[in-house]
């Protein structure tokens, strides 16, 4: 890349404007349309292992704390199992 080459940066606000010629309306040269400004935005690389590691992490967590109680009241009753015969 150049020193004089546009770079878009994630995360910050970069200004816009679209410039555009109707040669049937005979818009050449410095006679066209120019829309008004507009902010550009591109969004930051998305953390896919923060975003589906938290979730699957708290996931987990319950997993097991769920079969730590199970364990913890079938230890307090050790005769009763299941209803099985």
């Amino acid at each position: 890349m150049g020193s004089t080459d546009l770079v878009f940066r994630k995360g910050q606000f970069i200004p816009v404007s679209f410039a555009s010629w109707d040669g049937n309306n005979g818009e050449v040269g410095s006679k066209h349309t120019l829309t008004p400004w507009f902010w550009l935005l591109l969004p930051p690389d998305t953390n896919y292992a923060l975003v589906y590691g938290a979730s699957l992490g708290t996931t987990l967590a319950f997993l097991l704390a769920g079969f730590a109680l199970v364990r913890s009241e079938r230890r307090k009753r050790p005769g009763v199992r299941g209803t099985r015969p």
